[in-house]
C-alpha cells in the first residue's frame, strides 16, 4: 500500500560505517521508510532523529527490523541514520527508500 516517493537515496559508508540521509516529512501522511543493502557481516541499524538529534526510532529495540512504518501529525525534517558494526572493513553502498500512503 505504500507508493514510492521517486527517489533513490544511494550512499557509501564513511569511515565509521555510517550513511546519513535528510528527508522532510509532512504531517498527515503515512510513510515507510527501508534500509537495503547486501551487507551480511553486520547487522543494519537504522536510526531516526529530529533536527535537534532527539531519537524518534532505533531500530535496535524492534529485533534490527530494516524498515520503519510511520506517521506525523506535523510536518518533521529528520535525519536517518544507517550504522554497521565500526569493527568491520565495510566498503558497500546502503539504498534508502522512502514510500508513503495517504489516509
Amino acid at each position: 500500500g505504500y507508493v514510492s516517493d521517486g527517489q533513490e537515496y544511494l550512499i557509501k559508508l564513511d569511515e565509521n560505517n555510517r550513511a546519513r540521509f535528510k528527508a522532510t516529512f509532512y504531517g498527515g501522511s503515512y510513510y515507510r521508510i527501508v534500509g537495503c543493502t547486501n551487507v551480511t557481516s553486520s547487522k543494519l541499524t537504522l536510526t531516526v532523529y529530529d533536527t535537534d538529534k532527539n531519537m524518534l526510532f532505533c531500530n535496535k529495540d524492534y529485533d534490527y527490523l530494516p524498515y520503519w512504518n510511520f506517521k506525523f501529525t506535523s510536518t518533521v525534517d529528520c535525519i536517518i541514520e544507517f550504522e554497521f558494526d565500526r569493527n568491520i572493513v565495510i566498503k558497500e553502498e546502503v539504498l534508502l527508500l522512502i514510500g508513503f500512503k495517504e489516509k
